[in-house]
């Protein structure tokens, strides 16, 4: 080793270094946050009052009213006025037989590039009480390890493999059907969430549209009736008239 015309080895090669486990991620535990924690009161998610916006929010429903009879929304949920601008999401609890090990799954983690970056084993996460909810197909753990998406038509929480990978329009769980654009990632990143925006201001305007279209269509009905109305009675006018002629000539 040296002097014989090769390369000397540094002690990094020479020596090698046992895998350092990464420490818990920021951005993971912000993950887990959003999905298992109320975007307001940041209390943990309470199942049967879970409500969503279709920005992939999640709130418990007795915080979102609290705020919004109390004006107090962050300037964040500005597009939330009332609550048909949210919808209810159904969980499927966890339990200890049906969830699958966390040592056997990659984690993707968003990244503000619109990516995702895979890390191996749990990153720093616990098994802890915020790990309560599991995707119903897959059985794997709503913590924030894996990318979840909830569907707006029926309020239902599945994996987004799941959604990605079996080509179906009608949910898994309970067979209601749903479009592309019924789907709205949990734990979107900025390009997804910037989407998801997007998204909205198209279905609201669809909805204004379709509201005027309603109203023009009662307004010409009314319109309709009151001349089918006003035609009748004075058809009818003439008939009275030559009854009474008749009446009196006799």
């Amino acid at each position: 080793m040296g002097n014989d015309g090769g390369s000397v080895p540094t002690r990094g090669e020479l020596v090698k270094r046992r895998k350092v486990t990464r420490p818990q991620n920021s951005r993971m535990q912000e993950a887990r946050l959003r999905l298992t924690a109320c975007a307001l009161s940041k209390e943990p998610l309470i199942a049967s009052q879970v409500v969503c916006d279709f920005l992939g929010n999640l709130f418990n429903k007795e915080a979102l009213v609290a705020a919004l009879l109390a004006r107090t929304l962050p300037a964040r949920f500005a597009h939330i006025r009332r609550l048909r601008d949210v919808f209810a999401v159904h969980f499927t609890p966890a339990d200890a037989s049906s969830v699958v090990s966390k040592s056997s799954l990659a984690v993707a983690v968003p990244t503000s590039a619109g990516g995702s970056e895979e890390l191996t084993g749990v990153g720093g996460l616990q098994d802890d009480h915020t790990t309560r909810f599991i995707c119903p197909i897959s059985r794997v753990q709503v913590s924030g390890l894996q990318r979840f998406v909830v569907l707006s038509t029926c309020g239902c929480v599945v994996a987004e493999r799941v959604i990605r990978e079996i080509p179906t329009r009608k949910c898994l769980v309970c067979e209601k059907p749903f479009d592309e654009n019924d789907v709205i990632l949990l734990n979107a990143d900025e390009t997804e969430t910037a989407e998801l925006v997007k998204r909205l201001v198209e279905r609201r305007s669809r909805e204004a549209a379709a509201k005027k279209l309603k109203k023009q269509k009662r307004s010409q009905k009314r319109v309709a009736i009151a001349a089918s109305t006003s035609s009748s009675s004075s058809s009818s006018l003439p008939l009275s008239s030559s009854s009474s002629s008749s009446s009196l000539a006799s």
